[in-house]
């Protein structure tokens, strides 16, 4: 054997020894990976043996370089850096910065965006009222044949909901569609807002001249009845979709000093923080239009007190004043 063979030879079997501590450190890694309880004693081992694995990895890259243990050794090293390393997952305390300094903050940078989008709806919806006022013919432009068919005989298409569709299926329906639109309205933002402008223009179009339609047979108070409930927060919520939807189209149309990539993944990620409002609150206007718009048992005043109660819910989150604490009064 030749002597400069001894060292390396002697370094190898020393590795050799250490397998086993090895092995048992990558398991505890493996542990402390997964999405089970995580062990104090995993932890200790990992945070101990880190520094010898390094140690060990050190050796073996200069005395057997290339080999499998030396891979082997360089994977654990990793893994372990990785565990100890990574940030610490809070959260509530996450969530609760997203709806206490995000969402405000993003919400107010919005206004102008918002205050465009609720003009154009608003403006569609006069416009889609007019049509359908002076041309009646026009209202199947907006509604199907069926429903036109049930006002002309004094029947609402909401009339027989609960006795057609279980309510359970009927909210799950409607908060697909209306997390769709929604969604719709925010992504074709990105054909520099014209897309946005199209579906909130539709929509307000398409209001008005339903309301319209349902006026010309004396049944727009029983189509508001069964509307006010849950249609103030969901129209508010499109709107704040489309508001988002307007602003990458700005990103895009005037990114500024930025590329128009790096201004819209900019406006990506500050708009995105709406979905956390938009969501949540589509998921409540499914539930209450799901159960409570087509019972009949329930009278106007409380479909107005539901309705103007969760619009200032909705308000009250966009301020994020919900889970503010007020300010210690200052000792005079």
């Amino acid at each position: 054997m030749n002597r400069s063979d001894q060292p390396t030879n002697t370094l190898r079997r020393w590795l050799e020894t250490r397998r086993s501590s090895w092995q048992r450190t990558a398991a505890a890694i493996d542990r402390l990976r997964g999405r089970g309880a995580k062990s104090t004693a995993d932890i200790d081992r990992v945070v101990t043996e880190y520094r010898s694995v390094a140690r060990d990895l050190a050796v073996a890259r200069q005395a057997l370089p290339g080999t499998a243990l030396t891979q082997a050794l360089e994977a654990s090293y990793q893994h372990a850096h990785d565990v100890i390393h990574r940030p610490a997952t809070r959260f509530w305390s996450e969530l609760k910065v997203l709806y206490t300094r995000r969402l405000p903050e993003v919400s107010s940078r919005l206004v102008p965006q918002l205050a465009a989008v609720c003009m154009l709806f608003m403006l569609t919806a006069v416009a889609g009222w007019s049509l359908v006022s002076n041309y009646p013919e026009l209202a199947s432009l907006f509604a199907s044949h069926e429903m036109i068919d049930g006002m002309q005989r004094g029947e609402l298409w909401t009339d027989d909901l609960f006795s057609v569709t279980p309510p359970a299926m009927l909210s799950a329906g409607i908060i697909q569609n209306n997390v769709m639109v929604s969604l719709f309205a925010f992504c074709l933002g990105v054909f520099f807002g014209l897309g946005t402008l199209y579906i909130i223009g539709i929509n307000g179009l398409m209001l008005g001249g339903i309301f319209a339609a349902a006026n010309d047979h004396q049944l727009a108070t029983r189509l508001f009845e069964f509307v006010v409930a849950h249609g103030v927060v969901e129209i508010s919520v499109i709107l704040i979709a489309g508001a988002a939807g307007i602003w990458l189209g700005e990103a895009l149309a005037r990114p500024g000093k930025q590329t128009r990539s790096a201004a819209l993944k900019s406006a990506v990620n500050d708009a995105g923080v709406l979905m956390a409002l938009v969501v949540p609150l589509l998921f409540g206007c499914g539930l209450i239009e799901g159960y409570l718009s087509p019972d009949p048992s329930f009278p106007m005043v409380s479909r107005v007190v539901v309705g103007v109660s969760y619009w200032v819910i909705m308000v009250v989150l966009m301020s994020g004043r919900l889970w503010s604490r007020p300010r210690a009064q200052q000792a005079p």
